[in-house]
């Protein structure tokens, strides 16, 4: 589950301030996670392996601020073009175009009952994936380092669009 690697981010903290190696052995333990978490035939990360297929706005945030830190400190940065093609696949299919917003679910096979069957999506809007998505790019932006300038713009880019999509729907009397 990309749920269960969320968690994980707090390791890379503990290290840095404890210098324990305990900490260290569990980064990279967790880091197998995503050596062989499944994807999907577009290259993302399934939700779950119980979810075959399928990807949750909110699983880029359970997944994507782990690896970017994993690549950052300890890879030389080597799948930055895999994190940010996850992005890009999910602005490109998820995103409806005339709203901004993005839908909850894909299933790339298009076979869930709740998959419409010529796209793969949702039907529905979650609000808290959305939410979660938006930290998730704005995290992943935070952790890339600064030299890779056109990945950090790509991920940049996206974020202005997914805050522009959701002003236009705030409660501007709240």
């Amino acid at each position: 589950s990309t749920d269960d690697l969320s968690e994980s981010r707090v390791l890379f903290d503990l290290y840095k301030y404890t210098k324990n190696e305990k900490y260290l052995k569990a980064i990279h333990m967790c880091y197998e996670q995503v050596k062989t978490h499944p994807r999907t035939k577009e290259g993302n990360f399934w939700h779950k392996k119980i979810y075959h297929d399928q990807v949750w706005l909110d699983g880029l945030y359970m997944m994507q601020v782990f690896y970017t830190r994993y690549e950052t400190e300890f890879n030389g940065m080597q799948n930055y073009p895999d994190i940010v093609n996850q992005f890009k696949n999910v602005h490109n299919i998820m995103r409806n175009p005339e709203t901004g917003l993005y839908y909850h679910g894909y299933d790339s096979e298009k076979t869930m009952f709740w998959a419409d069957p010529e796209t793969g999506l949702s039907q529905n809007y979650w609000l808290r994936s959305i939410g979660w998505y938006t930290v998730a790019l704005a995290d992943v932006y935070g952790y890339m380092d600064e030299q890779i300038f056109d990945d950090r713009q790509t991920i940049k880019k996206i974020f202005k669009e997914t805050i522009d999509a959701i002003l236009k729907y705030q409660d501007t009397e709240s």
